[in-house]
């Protein structure tokens, strides 16, 4: 009930506190990864012109600044793939909504916002309920309510929620919560798949 109530909550005041434009400076570079791929098939962004444009139509930074320029003239946004890797089942699910009410399939455009955002927050439960199961191994139902609670009245975590979905907190939140979980539960029972779910738990968040 804890997780659910504090959920509810902050999932309320993310939405209604949705910037103009999720993907912006930073997350502009972590989201590279996504159109170049999906939408235009330019991984290596050879070129430029579709970047300039999402640039420039939603506003999303100053300059350039998320692509490197490796000597041998290769571009890749200078931001490691993992929160792409992530986002991509709420990216293309965006997509298909773009298509579905005939906005821009651009990979910028409200549908796409809308989607990956709806994604932090299924990751932020999942953060929620995976921390919820490792505290109640070793402490009763009260003292992991009160732990709980005290994780957002304490942390940035509230901040990250409200005004950070579109950065790496969240989902690295979720990931850290299991690999908390994935090392109890391998503790106790070292099957293959905990020790699987680990690795990959890790290897993401890394």
């Amino acid at each position: 009930m804890t997780v659910l109530v504090l959920w509810s909550g902050l999932a309320v005041a993310s939405l209604l506190n949705r910037p103009s434009f999720l993907f912006g400076w930073d997350s502009f570079g972590y989201h590279l990864y996504l159109p170049a791929l999906f939408i235009h098939q330019d991984p290596l962004v050879h070129d430029m012109s579709w970047v300039e444009a999402a640039q420039k139509t939603y506003d999303a930074s100053g300059t350039l600044y998320q692509i490197s320029t490796l000597p041998d003239g290769t571009r890749l946004p200078k931001y490691s793939m993992g929160l792409a890797v992530l986002w991509s089942p709420w990216f293309l699910a965006g997509h298909a909504l773009a298509k579905l009410t005939g906005q821009p399939t651009d990979g910028y455009s409200a549908p796409y916002q809308l989607a990956v955002q709806a994604g932090m927050l299924l990751y932020l439960v999942c953060g929620l309920l995976a921390l919820r199961k490792v505290l109640r191994s070793f402490f009763p139902e009260g003292i992991t309510a009160n732990t709980l609670c005290l994780l957002f009245l304490a942390t940035n975590l509230l901040d990250q929620v409200i005004a950070g979905a579109a950065m790496p907190h969240l989902p690295l939140f979720c990931l850290y919560a299991c690999i908390l979980l994935f090392t109890v539960e391998w503790s106790r029972d070292r099957r293959p798949g905990k020790a699987i779910g680990l690795a990959v738990a890790m290897g993401l968040a890394i």
